[in-house]
Formats: C-alpha cells, sequence, structure tokens
C-alpha cells in the first residue's frame, strides 16, 4: 500500500503515514482553506487500510493549533477510527500537547470523551534543541534555544522531513510565542534537490512570518560553493523580506 504524505506549508499541517508499522502522524498548525477536503485523502487512506490490509492502526496528533473546520475533519476522522474500533480493530489514539498550552490538551479531553477508542493525553516538551548529523545525501542541521540554525552539506535525501521538519515545528512554536528572539540562519549547501528545497523553501517562509514580529529578528547568511548553488539561493531569497547577504565558500582541493 502507498504510503500517504502531505510535506508541510504554513498554515497546513505535516501528514505522513507508515503502513508497514500502522502509523498516521499529524503535526503542526492546521488552517487550510477548506479543511474537510484537505482531510478527505488522508481519511479514505486510512479507511482502505484498516478495511483490506490491517487490524490495527495508530494516530500520533501533535497539534499547535487548528482552526474549526480543522477541528469538523478530525471529528470525521475519529467517527472512522470508532466505526473500524467497533468491527474490532486494534485502534490508538495518541494526543500530544505542548507544556502549558491548555487548549490543545482540552481539545484533546474532549475527543476523548465523544468517541470510544483507547486514546491517550501526553505532554510532550517543546524541541529546543535538535541536531541531525549529515551524511552522503543529508546535510547537518543543527538548532538551539539561543536562535542558531545551521544547515549544511548535501541536501537530497528522499525523507526530508526527518531533518527539516524539527526545524519547522520549532519555528511554528516561537512564531505564536511571546519570547523575543534574535534567530541567525546558517545555510551551505553544496547540491540539493526538488523535494528538499521545498523544505527550504517552507523555511523561509515561516521565518518571513517571524521577521514580521517586532519583537522578533531574523537574519539569513546563504553560502555557496558555486554559481548553481548561488543562483537557487537568490532565486529563494529574491521575494523575501528577511535581511540576507551571500558567502563564497572556496572549496578545497
Amino acid at each position: 500500500m502507498t504510503d500517504f504524505i502531505i510535506n508541510p506549508k504554513v498554515n497546513y499541517p505535516f501528514i505522513l503515514t507508515d503502513a508497514s508499522k500502522g502509523l498516521v502522524y499529524i503535526s503542526g498548525i492546521s488552517i487550510p482553506e477548506s479543511a474537510v477536503q484537505f482531510y478527505i485523502p488522508l481519511i479514505a487512506w486510512i479507511d482502505d487500510y484498516l478495511t483490506s490490509l490491517s487490524n490495527s492502526l495508530t494516530v500520533n496528533f501533535e497539534m499547535l493549533y487548528f482552526g474549526n473546520s480543522s477541528s469538523k475533519a478530525f471529528f470525521d476522522l475519529f467517527q472512522l477510527l470508532d466505526k473500524h474500533h467497533k468491527n474490532g480493530k486494534q485502534i490508538k489514539v495518541n494526543w500530544f500537547y505542548h507544556p502549558d498550552d491548555n487548549d490543545i490538551m482540552e481539545d484533546g479531553e474532549e475527543f476523548a470523551d465523544l468517541f470510544n477508542l483507547p486514546f491517550t493525553l501526553q505532554e510532550k516538551p517543546i524541541t529546543s534543541v535538535f541536531s541531525f548529523k549529515k551524511t552522503s545525501n543529508s546535510p547537518l542541521v543543527y538548532f538551539d534555544q539561543s536562535g542558531d540554525v545551521i544547515i549544511e552539506g548535501p541536501s537530497t535525501n528522499g525523507k526530508p522531513w526527518k531533518y527539516y521538519y524539527p526545524i519547522i515545528m520549532w519555528l511554528d512554536t516561537i512564531r505564536f510565542s511571546l519570547l523575543a528572539i534574535n534567530i541567525k540562519v546558517d545555510i551551505y549547501l553544496s547540491k540539493i534537490d526538488k523535494l528538499n528545497l521545498y523544505y527550504i523553501n517552507t523555511i523561509i517562509k515561516e521565518l518571513e512570518l517571524i521577521d514580521d514580529n517586532v519583537s522578533k529578528q531574523v537574519q539569513i547568511v546563504w553560502k555557496y560553493p558555486n554559481n548553481e548553488i548561488k543562483a537557487i539561493g537568490e532565486d529563494v531569497l529574491l521575494k523575501s523580506t528577511i535581511p540576507s547577504k551571500f558567502e563564497k565558500i572556496e572549496q578545497s582541493e
């Protein structure tokens, strides 16, 4: 069965399914223009998976914010899970919320009360320090609570959400927080493909929303080893309002 992936963008969640593990992951901010329509493909995937392929499924929610339309879509999703659960399928829902986020916690409590599903509410600390080791096709990715962000190396891995999505989630938490912070972003890519570039563009859009806040400042340094990477950076940052500069990095022989 083909897995279902929706790459994140501003105001849209990250959705990932893993049929081999019986797992669905929904995370981030969900205020799309038509949430009910947006979630129909995911609900269809879950229905097909539980009807024809497996007897068990775990659904993990890690929401930062969602609107009324998304709440209706979640209700439809839980209705489907409840139907399969009553038919003997092993369903588990994990609803994660960040410390002091009473709204998301209470939303989870309301969904848990509405449906007779194995439903776990669990507090999950906000990731404030993250490090991903560079490989032959994945960049070194690092950020910390001081506002330092580093992306360095090749970026052609087929699963870029493993190293880029934690940055997006972290930026979303900063975007909606009262924290005053200066974010310094160093990007030095040796090569990049279309899918990975999608995530870089999403990160830049998140940074633009943060930079619009007077209590938060963002600066980007785009380092490049050749004109091809420089041109990509110019295209990414062409319409951005974020203060940025370019630095040529001489490659050693």
